[in-house]
C-alpha cells in the first residue's frame, strides 16, 4: 500500500514539473521579400528587382504569384521558373530534390509611366519542406516610383507617401542564383548495324561510316546509346533502301540543343552481287549485326532492344533499334540440312516411345506373376 501511494506521488511530481517548462515551439515559416537597388526609376530605364524565398530551416518547393502594373511596367524575364501574363508573374519551383535555405529569382522590367508602382504577392503563396509538410508564408510590398527621364533625385514632393508598414525594408540586393547548367553531351556511347560490313571501327567522335547490305535488305537495323541519359536520338532513312548508296542519319541532340550528327553510307548491292557473293562465298547472304568492328560478316552488337518500325525513331539515351529487314536468304543446301535435321530427331523421338512403352508392358507383365523376356 505505501509502495502504490509512493508511485502515485511520483507521477504527480513529474506532471507537475513538465506542466510548470515553458513552451517553446516554432511554427516553421517562410518568407518572400522583393527588393531593388533604387526605389526611384527613370521613365524608360531597364531595371532589375530581385525576389528571395528564404526559410530559417530549409524548404523544397514554393509555388507562388505576383501581380504588377502592366501599364507602368513590363516584364522582360526572370529565367525559367517565372511565367509572365499581362500583370501577373507565376513563380514555379515544385519538382525539387534537394532542400534549401533559398531561392533567388532575378526579375527585369522596363518602366513606361510615371507613377507609383508596386510588387507583391497575390493570394497565399505556397512552401513545402523536405517532408512535404506546407510552411506558413510572409511577404512584403515593394514600392517604386517612376520619375520623367533626367528628373531630379529628389523627394517625392506632393505626391502622398505610401504607409511604412507597405514599403519594403531596405536590404542589401542578394547574388542571383544561377540557373542550372543543362549537359552538352551530344555523343554516342555504341553504335552498330545488321549489315554485311560496318566500318570503320565506332568511335563517339568518329560521324562518318559505311555500311553493305544484300539486295533482300529493304529496312537497316541500327542501335545506339546515347551517352548522356538525356539526349534525344532520331533515327532516319534507314527504310526503303534502294540499289546503290544510301544515306542514314543518326542525330543527337544534348539537353542544352546542340546537335551532333552520325552519317551512314549504305551500300545496298544489287540481285547479281548478291547471287555472285553468295555462290563464292557459299553463305546464305543473311545481314549480321555489326559494332563497327571493321568488315566482320558475324558477331552480335552489344546493343539490345525492340523493333522500331519506323523512318525515324527516338531514344532517351537507353539502347534503341532502328528499323530494319534482314534477308531471308536460306540456300537450297541449308534448307536440305534442316530437313535432314528435324527427320533424325523425328527419328530419335518415336524410338524413345517405343522403349517407354515395352518397358510398361513388361512391368505389367511382372506384377501378373509372369516374366516376358525380349
Amino acid at each position: 500500500m505505501r509502495a502504490g501511494k509512493k508511485a502515485i506521488a511520483a507521477l504527480l511530481l513529474l506532471a507537475a514539473v513538465v506542466l510548470g517548462m515553458p513552451s517553446q515551439s516554432r511554427a516553421a515559416s517562410g518568407v518572400i521579400q522583393f527588393s531593388s537597388e533604387n526605389d526611384r526609376i527613370q521613365r524608360g530605364d531597364v531595371f532589375t528587382v530581385i525576389c528571395q524565398v528564404t526559410s530559417p530551416g530549409s524548404f523544397l518547393d514554393t509555388e507562388f504569384i505576383v501581380n504588377f502594373d502592366s501599364d507602368k511596367l513590363r516584364f522582360i524575364r526572370g529565367g525559367g521558373k517565372v511565367a509572365a501574363s499581362g500583370g501577373t508573374l507565376r513563380f514555379t519551383s515544385v519538382g525539387n530534390e534537394t532542400p534549401t535555405t533559398k531561392k533567388t529569382f532575378s526579375l527585369q522590367f522596363e518602366a513606361l509611366k510615371k507613377g507609383l508602382v508596386s510588387l507583391e504577392v497575390d493570394g497565399t503563396a505556397r512552401m513545402t519542406d523536405s517532408e512535404g509538410a506546407p510552411l506558413s508564408v510572409s511577404s512584403n510590398r515593394l514600392i517604386l516610383r517612376i520619375v520623367k527621364r533626367g528628373e531630379a533625385d529628389s523627394s517625392y514632393g506632393t505626391s502622398p507617401e505610401p504607409s511604412p508598414d507597405s514599403l519594403s525594408e531596405p536590404t542589401q540586393v542578394p547574388a542571383v542564383t544561377p540557373e542550372p547548367s543543362k549537359s552538352s553531351e551530344n555523343r554516342l556511347r555504341e553504335l552498330g548495324v545488321a549489315a554485311l560490313g560496318f566500318h570503320p571501327f565506332f568511335s563517339p567522335e568518329q560521324t562518318e561510316y559505311e555500311a553493305e547490305v544484300d539486295c533482300r535488305t529493304d529496312i537497316l537495323y541500327v542501335t545506339f546509346r546515347a551517352a548522356d541519359s538525356h539526349a534525344v536520338v532520331k533515327l532516319s532513312g534507314n527504310k526503303n533502301l534502294k540499289e546503290g548508296v544510301n544515306h542514314v542519319r543518326v542525330v543527337v541532340t544534348a539537353e542544352d540543343g546542340s546537335k551532333r550528327v552520325y552519317r551512314i553510307a549504305v551500300t545496298k548491292e544489287s540481285a547479281r552481287e548478291t547471287a555472285k557473293r553468295e555462290k563464292k562465298s557459299g553463305s546464305g547472304g543473311k545481314n549480321d549485326a555489326s559494332s563497327g568492328d571493321g568488315d566482320s560478316l558475324s558477331g552480335a552488337s552489344k546493343n539490345s532492344g525492340a523493333a522500331a518500325l519506323s523512318d525515324s525513331s527516338e531514344n532517351d539515351g537507353n539502347t534503341s533499334w532502328g528499323a530494319a529487314s534482314q534477308g531471308d536468304g536460306m540456300s537450297g543446301a541449308n534448307r536440305t540440312l534442316a530437313f535432314v535435321i528435324a527427320g533424325l530427331v523425328m527419328l530419335v523421338l518415336l524410338l524413345i516411345f517405343v522403349i517407354i512403352k515395352m518397358s510398361m508392358k513388361k512391368k505389367e507383365a511382372e506384377n501378373d506373376g509372369e516374366y516376358l523376356d525380349f
